[in-house]
């Protein structure tokens, strides 16, 4: 049996490190910009995020939607802005990093990764964790391989799954199932800090203008396939395969957001290629289930399921389907959760 894991900004973020776009815009507009270019960019972020608006509440959408305002002749005015947003946000990152000491050394960290990767299933429902009980009892003869693929740039996760695969995994026991391994090797899709980190749209229909699309170089940088392509990559190919290959996959700290919708497309076709396949999204969200309404329960868990299902064209009796092989877990409190501190200041 394989498990996937698919992790996203939200972890680094529940790691204490500020990785988020908010965070990125308060120190990016505070640096000064290197051209007149750059500085009409940042003011129309500016009016925007502090008017209470939406286009930039993700970076890489409102990078898609900001390219109606150039044109071929303006074509280079766009390179510059994205190259400029592009290391910025990679120096901001990389910088946030560096302010902690990653490191899980402890044995309170080990055992609580240990316990929450192993015990993924905890905090579903009772009849949900029979499901998954189901398929180990059914998968027996094989060992248990969990592996996991980053839509980070940072090494945080790394980190975590290196030291997770120097346990003595051997002793590692599914209930019903054989011994369990974790692959240390971590699959950065998106690249990382070091090695071409990619920012972009995950599709041709999230970059407005068409027109721009066409001009050398602007579908190489902004489409992330592309941009893979490129560099002769083989990050989506072999993610592709680690998902084809998995019974269970667990999507930890990601908003199903639409620049990386090619990959929730092909989880829903994945989903429906075998009805034992089944889907945990651990969801974080302001409104959980607050263990009393059974309504809040139906909407929070339908609001995810509906979220995931505008990346498929199913038909109701196939979402039907499909939406019993979906899980939701709010606000975990025992898989995938590290804190770091914050290295200490020393003024000379």
């Amino acid at each position: 049996m394989q498990i996937t894991f698919l992790v996203g900004n939200g972890f680094d973020i529940s790691c204490g490190i500020d990785t988020s776009y908010r965070g990125f815009y308060n120190w990016y507009l505070k640096q000064d910009p290197p051209s007149d270019v750059i500085n009409k960019f940042k003011d129309d972020i500016k009016h925007d995020i502090f008017g209470k608006g939406e286009r930039w509440a993700d970076f890489e959408a409102g990078l898609g939607n900001y390219s109606k305002n150039f044109t071929k002749d303006t074509a280079k005015d766009f390179i510059e802005i994205y190259e400029d947003a592009h290391d910025s946000i990679i120096s901001y990152i990389d910088q946030e990093r560096k302010k902690f000491d990653v490191s899980v050394s402890t044995a309170e960290i080990q055992d609580s990764l240990k316990k929450g990767v192993l015990n993924f299933d905890q905090e579903l429902t009772p009849d949900e964790q029979d499901v998954i009980a189901q398929l180990r009892t059914n998968d027996q003869a094989n060992d248990t391989v969990i592996k996991f693929i980053s839509f980070n740039y940072t090494d945080v996760l790394d980190v975590c799954v290196k030291e997770l695969a120097k346990s003595p995994l051997a002793t590692w026991q599914f209930s019903g199932a054989r011994k369990s391994t974790v692959s240390p090797s971590v699959l950065h899709i998106h690249g990382t800090i070091d090695h071409y980190p990619i920012l972009g749209v995950g599709e041709e229909y999230q970059f407005t203008n068409k027109e721009l699309l066409s001009c050398p170089g602007v579908a190489e940088i902004m489409l992330k396939s592309k941009s893979v392509s490129v560099m002769g990559e083989h990050w989506y190919k072999d993610a592709e395969k680690q998902i084809n290959r998995s019974q269970i996959i667990c999507i930890w700290g990601m908003s199903l957001g639409a620049t990386d919708s090619v990959w929730w497309e092909k989880i829903n076709e994945w989903l429906r290629g075998n009805v034992s396949r089944q889907l945990i999204i651990f969801w974080h969200t302001k409104t959980p289930p607050n263990g009393k309404s059974i309504y809040l329960f139906y909407r929070e868990k339908n609001k995810v399921i509906e979220k995931m299902m505008e990346y498929s064209a199913f038909t109701r009796e196939q979402i039907d389907q499909i939406s019993r092989q979906i899980h939701v877990v709010y606000n975990t409190k025992k898989v995938l959760r590290v804190s770091f501190k914050k290295k200490e200041v020393i003024n000379v």
